[in-house]
């Protein structure tokens, strides 16, 4: 929790953080909206906002420090479930292992997510980083959203017998994870289609009755309408207008292709040798028999993987081989490798008891290279910019406005900082209004008013801002 609100907090800075932060759209996927289904995202910031405006603002007088602490809480509490789940998954799977081991291989799934992109010496990424606040609200909460979703069902083998309260539980997480980012269901979407096509294959080839396998797989069929709703609505809403009619395969495939280099070395060596090591005792030791779940989670995990990286592929064809290049949109191949790395890991320490003491080692090894004080990440803010450096730029700005309001005056010129962009992006020709009406809309200012931009370098000299 420390790590997202003190570390690396993330402090609203950008047009779009401020957009989202009042623009409050009801819970349903809708063809009027900007993004037809992104409904998770477009709902969780602007409550997150209202929490805090209602019950933390009062007390830190602090309105900027305030939305960072609640966003930096809700982050951690999503981080720590699918923590948690991965745990629980790796209890299901090896119902036999040692505390010892369970924890170490939990300790490793923790740590590879901060060491899998750590090659700089500074400003290094990890999976849970985004450009902005909103990016993270909008990518990597949808993908750990999704990663949660599947390793449940995992664990129930995709049938869903519970209480009436869990239940309802998974009808929201299952809503929420498909209706929140199209990048992010594939991590979901595309095992529970994988894996509901081997069960109705292995059902038609046993003779038994398929109508008794459907209907015990209502749940996926469900997250199956939900998604196929989405891309319909994905599909003709105005982003898509916005995206065009290109496609543009061969340059998605070769950026994706580039994406090699930015993982680290040692992090990849583990996950590879695990995996080879597994696949050795399979073949060596006669071991494809022993345990029927652990097979089948490792080959629709690997299977996986890849569809999860043509439907990348195929997708930022369609959007922009830009996004190809992001965290957020790999998230879920990143993903699968981890677990099936470290499933593999439990094969041999289940085969090899005392090989814990490798994993100890393993672990040693990632937390030295992760947490040296030379060797920084960068921040969830737009151009990296310092944590302190954005606030006192958001502070500036809101007093602007207070004072405006104070004088009585019908309209203001703000003075923003200045970018190389055509829309003076991160602080665009629009984010006057956009501030203004979230202001508005979370009681901090009684009325709107036009707002004319006024970008000024000198603001950005005196807050130590560059945009490169």
């Amino acid at each position: 929790m420390i790590f997202f609100t003190k570390i690396h907090p993330l402090i609203i800075y950008a047009a779009d953080d401020w957009t989202y932060i009042g623009h409050l759209r009801k819970p349903i996927p809708s063809p009027n909206e900007y993004n037809p289904g992104k409904v998770f995202p477009e709902v969780i910031q602007p409550i997150m906002a209202r929490i805090s405006t209602h019950f933390v603002y009062p007390a830190t007088k602090d309105f900027i420090y305030s939305i960072s602490i609640v966003y930096g809480v809700v982050l951690s509490i999503f981080v720590l479930l699918y923590f948690y789940e991965f745990y629980k998954l790796i209890k299901y799977l090896f119902p036999n292992i040692s505390f010892a081991a369970l924890f170490l291989l939990t300790s490793l799934f923790i740590i590879f997510h901060f060491s899998i992109f750590k090659v700089e010496n500074t400003n290094n990424r990890f999976m849970f980083y985004e450009i902005d606040p909103n990016y993270v609200y909008n990518y990597t909460v949808p993908n750990i959203l999704n990663c949660i979703l599947i390793m449940y069902l995992i664990r129930h083998n995709f049938k869903i017998k519970s209480s009436k309260v869990e239940l309802c539980l998974l009808m929201v997480l299952g809503y929420f994870s498909i209706f929140s980012n199209l990048f992010s269901t594939g991590i979901s979407i595309i095992i529970i289609s994988l894996e509901f096509v081997y069960g109705f294959i292995r059902t038609l080839k046993a003779k038994t009755s398929p109508t008794n396998y459907i209907h015990s797989k209502w749940y996926s069929i469900v997250i199956f309408l939900f998604w196929s709703l989405l891309v319909l609505l994905e599909g003709t809403g105005s982003r898509a207008h916005d995206v065009g009619t290109t496609f543009n395969l061969s340059e998605s495939i070769s950026t994706f292709t580039s994406n090699f280099h930015i993982l680290n070395v040692p992090t990849g060596l583990i996950i590879l040798l695990s995996i080879i090591g597994a696949l050795l005792l399979y073949s060596k030791n006669n071991l494809k028999e022993k345990d029927s779940q652990i097979n089948k989670t490792l080959i629709i995990c690997a299977l996986c993987a890849i569809a999860d990286s043509l439907f990348i592929i195929l997708l930022c064809a369609k959007t922009g081989t830009s996004y190809i290049k992001r965290i957020g949109v790999l998230y879920g191949i990143v993903f699968y490798s981890f677990i099936i790395s470290l499933i593999s890991l439990a094969i041999i320490i289940e085969y090899f008891n005392k090989s814990v003491y490798i994993l100890l080692l393993f672990c040693l090894a990632l937390i030295s290279l992760t947490y040296s004080k030379d060797k920084t990440f960068k921040e969830s803010i737009m151009y990296n910019i310092n944590p302190s450096s954005a606030k006192q730029v958001d502070n500036d700005i809101m007093n602007q406005i207070i004072s405006n309001i104070q004088s009585e005056a019908t309209s203001m010129t703000l003075t923003v900082t200045q970018s190389e962009k055509n829309d003076n992006w991160p602080h665009s020709n629009y984010i006057g209004e956009r501030i203004c009406n979230s202001l508005f809309e979370l009681n901090i200012i009684d009325h709107t008013f036009p707002i004319t931009i006024n970008p000024d370098l000198q603001m950005n000299q005196k807050y130590n801002i560059e945009y490169r």
